[in-house]
């Protein structure tokens, strides 16, 4: 009869489950030390191309050209922060109708591979679903 019996938890299932907690507690650690200490600002990149990368602390009082992988791409701020693709070479044009956006959201041209991230060192939910 103890041949047939058989340990719900073993000391294997207990080491594995202290490495698992052990582990996301210094990733939830590390992520919340990195947006206290990040800087906040609008990153402009080229997916492949890192040399390409901009970083704007702030917004840019004039529209700037990045050149993607298609032709250049326009991104330009309004007075409040918001940034939009102002114009790209991109087939369908959706980068264009997506308009105006903020903090912590970006937008990108996808066919350009040409991106722009809206960074933020505030933790505060950005949408809440009910």
């Amino acid at each position: 009869m103890r041949e047939l019996e058989r340990r719900f938890f073993t000391p294997v299932d207990g080491l594995l489950i202290a490495v698992l907690l052990v582990g996301t507690g210094l990733l939830w650690w590390r992520d919340g030390r990195a947006a206290s200490h990040g800087r906040a600002g609008y990153r402009v990149f080229v997916a492949g191309h890192p040399e390409r990368e901009r970083f704007f602390p702030a917004p840019s009082p004039t529209p700037i050209t990045i050149e993607g992988v298609l032709g250049p791409s326009v991104i330009e701020w309004d007075a409040a922060g918001r940034v939009r693709i102002a114009s790209s070479p991109c087939p369908t044009r959706l980068c264009i109708l997506t308009g105006w956006v903020e903090a912590p959201h970006g937008t990108c041209c996808a066919p350009n591979g040409v991106g722009v991230e809206c960074l933020t060192t505030d933790r505060s939910l950005d949408g809440v679903t009910r």
